[in-house]
């Protein structure tokens, strides 16, 4: 079956990945160490002439040591390690804890008839985990904060924060609905920031005393924003001063934003891909974009903020963004420093001139020179420009902004319907 969705333990020696027939099977490295180089799960090969040896699924007949995980019997979404080898498994059925040291252990699930109960009996689409403080959001878009170690509910919000309703697997979910999910971030000691996507401008809260308040931002405006909406984001430094957030949204565009301590955020910088990123590692500087054709596009970020967001001393977000990283890593890093043809040191990006507030810039994606259809990044043939034709440009743009607020407004409105229906009592 399809892979849906995979989490990597943080010493690297419990690997879970789950698929779309609500299966998951859990992968063991107890002699695992980072000392040991290339992760063995991405030992696929040592050949460097096929650069799709880690993008296949070969490693369902490798031999590694394994066992079945849990079955939810519906397709998974989301997977998570709390603590330990502690995952929180979500499908479109709903979310389970589950201790995954080994197969004697799967019996304790945990918090799944209370998910099932505080979510309405919906699917859930994706889970953030912050320490013991977890965060999940539903099929039908609304948002529950949890205390894990507890196993109890925290908060649970009275409307749907994300207006689309995930229609699953089944009825047609795309790339964006897959990968539409909370973030959680670390402000302070004493603040946690819990972000979603689904609108055309980032809604942020902060969990503080036990308390989850959303925030009104002072300067934020649909034109501002995205022309569709928001699909991840993610912090590319979060303290109660000054933060610096990133969101990738369905108009294929990435943009950066400088959030202060009076809730005033202002955009920052533009970057357009050429499909929307569905997904996004921060590693240093550098953004790496997956997205929704499976390209990938590498943006360094380094001159559009101000350097102490990258320095060692700076506080990165949390675990949201930066754990996806640190995941990512523990299993490639090794397998990098053997590519002779890395490209880490390459900028994909390149600028353009803008007659917006903020710049926008073009990024070619990395993938796209293996497609002969695509015109891609290549060494001997730059990127086009694209022709800007500033009359043209103004209408259209405010055009589509004027369609997406309405759309928007409509959104919300089923929502409130939506919400006035099920408290309906005859």
């Amino acid at each position: 079956d399809m892979v849906r969705a995979l989490a990597v333990s943080e010493d690297g020696k419990r690997i879970v990945v789950g698929f779309d027939d609500g299966g998951t099977k859990v992968f063991t490295f107890d002699g695992y160490s980072r000392a040991d180089g290339m992760h063995p799960f991405a030992k696929s090969s040592k050949s460097k002439s096929n650069d799709d040896d880690l993008l296949s699924q070969d490693f369902m007949s490798s031999g590694l040591d394994s066992f079945a995980g849990p079955n939810l019997g519906a397709p998974i979404r989301d997977l998570q390690f709390v603590r330990d080898y502690w995952v929180a498994v979500a499908s479109e059925s709903g979310m389970v804890l589950v201790d995954m040291t080994s197969s004697s252990t799967l019996l304790g699930r945990q918090m799944e008839h209370l998910v099932e109960e505080h979510h309405s009996g919906s699917g859930i689409r994706g889970v953030a985990i912050f320490e013991d403080l977890a965060a999940t959001l539903a099929m039908d878009g609304r948002l529950c904060l949890w205390d894990t170690r507890k196993q109890e509910l925290v908060e649970r919000e009275s409307i749907a924060c994300v207006p689309r309703k995930d229609p699953g697997e089944v009825l047609g979910a795309d790339p964006y609905d897959r990968s539409c999910r909370p973030f959680i971030y670390k402000m302070s000691d004493t603040k946690t920031v819990v972000a979603t996507p689904g609108k055309i401008l980032p809604t942020l809260r902060v969990f503080s005393g036990g308390k989850l308040e959303e925030l009104e931002l002072d300067n934020m405006k649909a034109q501002d924003g995205h022309l569709e909406a928001v699909i991840g984001i993610y912090f590319l430094k979060c303290a109660e001063e000054e933060s610096y957030i990133l969101t990738s949204g369905r108009d294929s565009r990435l943009m950066i934003w400088k959030w202060n301590d009076k809730n005033k955020i202002t955009p920052m910088e533009t970057f357009i891909l050429k499909k929307p990123a569905t997904d996004v590692i921060l590693k240093g500087s550098q953004a790496q974009a997956a997205c929704s054709d499976g390209s990938y596009a590498i943006i360094d970020l380094a001159p559009h903020v101000p350097g102490s967001v990258f320095s060692k001393d700076a506080d990165p977000a949390s675990k949201a963004s930066v754990e996806s990283g640190k995941k990512a890593s523990s299993v490639n890093n090794a397998a990098e420093k053997e590519d002779d043809d890395d490209d880490s040191d390459v900028d994909f990006a390149s600028s353009l001139p803008s007659n917006a507030k903020q710049r926008v810039r073009f990024v070619d994606d990395e993938a796209a020179e293996d497609d002969d259809d695509d015109e891609g990044y290549s060494a001997k043939k730059p990127p086009k420009p694209v022709k800007n034709n500033d009359d043209d440009d103004d209408d259209s743009v405010e055009n589509r902004r004027s369609l997406r607020d309405k759309l928007d407004d409509l959104d919300d409105a089923m929502a409130d319907l939506d919400e006035e229906i099920g408290n309906y009592k005859p």
